[in-house]
């Protein structure tokens, strides 16, 4: 278990990730909170791009980083106390963003996680 504070990443394109990274960003110990949206503004589903926007300049108002437009590439990782650990996403404009701690979509990405463990042991 990571200890002492440590930067988070979300992947924020609906409700529920907005929710996660909001509880995130009220948590002392996680001074920076970043969110990685593919689409150009949060919750297109459920809103118009003008409304969508209002959303961003919301999130990014508090003080969180928003990502936009961003499809990540890859996992970057670490080793420490001998194991490789998560440590941010390279994204395929080659920026890359460091995280320590990442919520992926849910529930729809459940089965992804036996596969992103895999990938960062073979990093």
């Amino acid at each position: 278990m990571y200890q002492g504070e440590a930067d988070a990443c979300s992947f924020a394109t609906q409700l529920l990730g907005l929710e996660a990274a909001k509880a995130a960003y009220d948590l002392p110990t996680l001074p920076d909170v970043n969110i990685l949206i593919r689409q150009n503004y949060p919750l297109n589903r459920q809103l118009d791009a003008a409304a969508g926007e209002l959303v961003l300049h919301k999130i990014e108002d508090m003080g969180v980083k928003v990502f936009t437009g961003c499809e990540p590439k890859a996992i970057m990782t670490v080793e420490r106390d001998g194991e490789q650990v998560f440590a941010g996403f390279e994204l395929s404009d080659g920026e890359k963003i460091e995280s320590d701690l990442v919520r992926p979509t849910l529930p729809s990405n459940l089965s992804t996680f036996p596969r992103l463990r895999s990938l960062v042991q073979e990093r």
